[in-house]
């Protein structure tokens, strides 16, 4: 599925067919193989799984569709039900156990991917750290997630968020 979370940002869902489930740790990535329809050729890309481990049967990364880079345009162009080919996971940027220090996630734009699926999975396992997002975007209208945001702030006393726009309004 293919969710429209603003005017350029999109939440795509992949459901796992051969192999039907993937292990991964929370902030690793997934090659994309995309197909450039005209030209016959391929190219991978990396993203960074903002799913949760536990939904291993289903992927869910976060694409820019404004930017003019043509793999999202390619991935994103495609009907639902179309088959990639992804691999992984990859990458070494996951959660490392320490249970002594408060949790800090810094990240901007679609770069929330990895620290969504940390800081859900922590929550999942009724982690206790005190642990808070710090996420940039650019302006009012860039924002997305913030009702999931607040919801993890209302439900989980050690999870805090602060959000920041370097492009606000005059009213931010």
């Amino acid at each position: 599925s293919i969710r429209h979370l603003t005017k350029d940002v999109r939440e795509l869902t992949l459901v796992l067919i051969d192999p039907p489930t993937l292990a991964f740790l929370p902030g690793q990535s997934i090659a994309v193989t995309i197909s450039d329809g005209p030209s016959s050729s391929s190219f991978v890309r990396y993203y960074s799984l903002a799913s949760l481990p536990s939904s291993s049967h289903q992927l869910v990364l976060l694409f820019n569709a404004g930017e003019q880079g043509k793999s999202a345009a390619c991935v994103l162009e495609h009907s639902v039900g179309h088959e990639l080919e992804c691999s992984g996971p990859f990458g070494s940027f996951h959660l490392h156990e320490d249970s002594d220090h408060d949790l800090l996630f810094v990240g901007t734009g679609t770069g929330i991917a990895p620290l969504w699926s940390m800081i859900a999975s922590l929550l999942e396992q009724s982690c206790s750290q005190p642990m808070t997002l710090l996420w940039g975007l650019r302006s009012e209208p860039d924002i997305y997630y913030l009702e999931e945001l607040q919801r993890w702030a209302d439900r989980h006393a050690n999870f805090s968020f602060i959000l920041t726009l370097s492009q606000p309004g005059e009213n931010w």
